[in-house]
């Protein structure tokens, strides 16, 4: 009578392994130098493109330094919760800090005003707002392009058409 394969195991302890003993020693080490070099050729990788990254970016910030001298440095005017509904006007016609609303300006690109105060406290989460008069149109796309990418909490561009500040 035929034995069963449960009964082989248990017989003699073990099932087959999964490569000759000969050969196991060397599988392992092809196994464990496989992974190791997978290892190094995604570290190498990595570092590659990160120092492309670093190389193109000072190649950027070298392209840029000219329009450095154009920036213009604004007094900080601290930073202060308005009570709900309460009117505030800004010294300056693009506000960057003081006292703002409990609301902020949603992330999006607006071809009207937003309230100073929302725009100061968009500022305060860490939100872009850049104002703009009267671009071309591929800037004006542009813009559009760059206010859609950035929508999530924490990652928001806005843009407003300049004008009266609400």
């Amino acid at each position: 009578m035929p034995r069963s394969r449960v009964l082989k195991t248990a017989t003699y302890g073990h099932k087959r392994p999964w490569v000759p003993a000969r050969y196991r020693e060397l599988a392992l080490y092809l196994v464990g130098f496989g992974l190791l070099g997978t290892c190094v050729v995604f570290s190498v990788i990595h570092f590659w493109e990160y120092f492309q990254a670093k190389l193109a970016f000072s190649a950027e910030v070298a392209r840029g330094k000219p329009a450095l001298s154009a920036i213009e440095k604004l007094e900080d005017r601290g930073r202060r919760l308005l009570p709900a509904d309460a009117v505030y006007v800004y010294d300056e016609k693009f506000p960057t800090s003081g006292a703002y609303d409990p609301n902020w300006a949603d992330a999006g690109f607006y071809n009207t005003p937003r309230s100073g105060t929302a725009l100061v406290h968009s500022l305060e989460r860490g939100d872009v707002v850049i104002y703009y008069d009267k671009p071309p149109p591929d800037v004006l796309d542009t813009l559009r392009q760059w206010a859609g990418l950035f929508h999530e909490d924490r990652d928001e561009i806005i843009e407003r058409r300049r004008g009266p500040m609400a």
